[in-house]
């Protein structure tokens, strides 16, 4: 999820979901990734603005990052007021690893150990844990002697360095995705564009190509920039790429879906790494911009939201995402719902063949929207804003849906260290915040 500048005026149950925001882009952190490679905690809260958040399958933790390497994390600690993740459950990572604006965080989803996490975000940041998202983030990093990072672009081999593997990397990233059930590729993360030696300007899709190991800090490594895409190497458009979702298909395929400017949609199926394996979906316009995406748990339906160049808040859907061409709409959004905010997040709470449910938050003005029936035209949009959250409701810039037991647990990150949590699957919202 791509960071998004914030004014003050102005999750899903579901397996291997997850899904990225971006807007205007921020003043950008200062050099490459820099601080030291591990982390503590402290109980301090942050008035950071949040930029993403993630709970883990089984609903036991969550983590939010922000700007200035902000890192919150949270274990499930059901409160009086019935929060899962109450205030008081949630911890400052500090020192951060990182000083540099993180944009988007994903949890292992396989459902074999929910206890890995990716952060991403500006100047080629990337931090990994495998400590359920809590104390012990490692910063990787090109050329590092003790969590050395590698990320190679070799597709065409214009790269002037050995094997294409890059010397330098200090592109802003947008968004990440961890299903390490994929043993083989076990995460996506995707960018800003990227230019490397002669090698053509091209929006940044990487694969992770080495499986977790006990051994060594980094879970995700040996990144693997696509550089073309389709039976016809077609070279990957020049364009920011905002988000993406990374899930299961039909006999344990793995299944990626990328968004990003121009209405850009790209589904890889197996063998990531390969972008003969990726094909460009196309939805009815071209002149949005998508900032997420989400995939259901039965991998047909999948939702992409964003913002239009008229300045109004868009939403395409596809309910038959693993056929040869995907169709995606536009799902229409009542005269009745306001179209001016910029959405930001989208993700599964019912993810049921009959009546799929998405919820997509937004910003300027704060927005939350639930889509029912998703993803097709004969969607149903309904406006479920809170009005009561204490001291008001401010820009809201992720989502994420978990099951823990019973109850369907939302978590929504924003403005100024704000976290907000629904335990109904978003029907209501626990007035008080979680952080702030």
């Amino acid at each position: 999820m791509k960071k998004v500048i914030i004014s003050f005026l102005s999750l899903i149950l579901g397996a291997v979901i997850f899904a990225g925001c971006r807007s205007i882009p921020p003043p950008a952190g200062s050099g490459i990734p820099t601080g030291p490679s591990s982390s503590s905690s402290s109980s301090s809260s942050t008035q950071s603005n949040l930029n993403s958040v993630s709970i883990s399958m089984d609903g036991r933790f969550a983590a939010s990052v922000g700007d200035n390497g902000t890192i919150l994390s949270a274990a499930n600690s059901a409160s009086s007021n019935g929060s899962v993740f109450p205030s008081s459950a949630w911890t400052l990572i500090s020192p951060s690893p990182t000083q540099n604006n993180l944009t988007s965080i994903s949890f292992d989803e396989s459902g074999t150990s929910d206890t890995y996490a990716l952060a991403v975000g500006d100047n080629g940041t990337i931090l990994e844990n495998s400590n359920s998202g809590g104390s012990g983030w490692v910063l990787g990093s090109i050329n590092s002697s003790t969590n050395p990072l590698v990320v190679t672009d070799s597709g065409s081999g214009c790269s002037p360095n050995p094997n294409g593997q890059l010397s330098t990397f200090t592109t802003n990233l947008n968004g990440a995705a961890v299903f390490t059930q994929n043993a083989g590729e076990p995460a996506v993360i995707v960018g800003s564009t990227i230019t490397d030696g002669n090698c053509p300007s091209k929006g940044l899709i990487a694969v992770a190509t080495s499986g977790i190991s006990s051994s060594g800090n980094l879970p995700f490594n040996n990144f693997n920039i696509l550089d073309t895409y389709g039976p016809t190497n077609t070279p990957i458009p020049d364009i920011t790429f905002n988000g993406v979702s990374f899930t299961q298909g039909s006999s344990s395929v793995p299944i990626a879906v990328v968004v990003g400017d121009n209405s850009t949609i790209l589904v890889g199926n197996s063998n990531l790494s390969q972008g003969s394996n990726w094909q460009l979906d196309t939805p009815p316009n071209t002149s949005s911009t998508l900032n997420s995406v989400a995939v259901s748990s039965n991998n047909e339906d999948a939702a992409a939201v964003g913002i239009n160049t008229s300045g109004n808040s868009v939403i395409f859907g596809t309910n038959n995402l693993q056929s040869a061409v995907p169709t995606w709409q536009k799902i229409p959004i009542s005269s009745s719902i306001s179209q001016s905010s910029t959405l930001t997040s989208v993700f599964f709470v019912h993810s049921n063949a009959a009546q799929p449910t998405a919820i997509a938050v937004g910003q300027n003005p704060p927005e939350i929207l639930e889509i029912v029936s998703c993803c097709s035209s004969t969607s149903t949009i309904t406006n479920i804003t809170p009005s009561n959250i204490t001291g008001g409701l401010l820009n809201l810039t992720g989502v994420w849906v978990a099951a823990s037991g019973t109850t369907q647990v939302v978590l929504s990150s924003g403005a100024s260290g704000l976290i907000i949590e629904s335990d109904t699957g978003g029907t209501s919202w626990n007035s008080t915040p979680d952080h702030q």
